[in-house]
């Protein structure tokens, strides 16, 4: 988290770029706000509350960066935490005061580009200016520079002020990690580190899901399930969650159990199965799809096919 004197050297910083470019004083209904340009994903209210605060007490500090659009309005580059507060803040005066209540008004700088590559890359180096973007938040714009505008890595390295390596790495992790892990990237999880994420890339999903489940102290050894009290086991009751696959493969057990009729169940069964095995690949010492599917018995789990 950057300091307040960071900030302030961010925003002189941003505010001597544009200096020499034309900065104007427009109605917030005069800028479209794509969230495609945002290349912040999630907000920190707390933080956000902060801000809408300051900017009801001081206004903004710093002109928004927009570009023309062909039907006279402004497309917002950069600025758009800041412009979300300046709508809820007009809003809450016209509710307050009624529609006699004037618009508000915000500076602009107002840049043109050669095209909307140029912009993306724009959007992404004022935010770092600001010393807060997020890695997670960094890959996603990357990713669709590469997707959607077609962009080789290193025209987007380039572009982003970033090594290669490391930008090439970002984008590789939204490729290969396991669905789940890319959940707690996305929400900023302590242990989600990119040098961390890098180095179980080359894993399969299941490997990478149990280092996972190791590093954030959710894993749960074969077998631990069995032995709590009243089981006539040794061990403790574990503190630490099942896995999703394990919870749904003793549910269908259960059911089986339970069922007057087992045969009208094996369906059911299998389905729930083939639900835990796409869920963490495979359980070991319970079920291994490609063995299951050769007729053998599970043991050592096999590499993930899906991955």
């Amino acid at each position: 988290m950057p300091t307040d004197k960071e900030t302030a050297n961010a925003e002189k910083t941003i505010a001597a770029i544009n200096t020499a470019l034309p900065t104007l004083t427009v109605t917030l209904d005069q800028i479209v706000a794509d969230d495609d340009f945002n290349v912040r994903r999630t907000t920190d209210e707390s933080l956000y509350a902060k801000l809408k605060e300051d900017i009801k007490a001081n206004g903004v500090h710093t002109p928004l960066v927009v570009s023309r659009l062909p039907d006279g309005r402004y497309n917002l580059i950069a600025g758009f935490t800041r412009l979300r507060a300046l709508t809820e803040l007009e809003k809450e005066a016209r509710k307050e005061g009624g529609k006699s209540v004037p618009p508000v008004t915000v500076k602009v700088t107002v840049k043109e580009y050669d095209d909307e590559v140029a912009a993306h890359f724009d959007n992404v180096r004022d935010n770092m200016l600001r010393g807060d973007l997020k890695p997670y938040d960094i890959a996603v714009k990357a990713h669709m520079l590469r997707d959607k505008y077609e962009q080789k890595g290193p025209t987007i390295a380039r572009g982003l002020g970033l090594d290669r390596d490391y930008c090439n790495n970002l984008m590789r992790c939204l490729d290969k990690l396991h669905p789940d892990i890319i959940e707690a990237w996305s929400k900023y999880d302590e242990n989600a580190t990119v040098s961390f994420l890098t180095s179980i890339l080359t894993k399969e999903h299941d490997e990478q899901w149990e280092r996972w489940l190791k590093k954030t102290g959710q894993w749960v050894e074969p077998g631990e399930e069995e032995n709590e009290p009243g089981a006539g086991g040794d061990k403790p009751a574990s503190d630490k969650p099942k896995r999703p696959a394990v919870t749904v493969l003793e549910s269908a057990i259960d059911a089986v159990k339970a069922s007057e009729k087992p045969d009208d169940w094996k369906a059911g069964a299998i389905a729930a199965l083939k639900f835990a095995a796409g869920a963490t690949a495979r359980i070991p010492g319970v079920y291994d799809p490609k063995k299951a599917q050769a007729g053998k018995k599970p043991g050592k789990p096999a590499a993930n096919a899906d991955a």
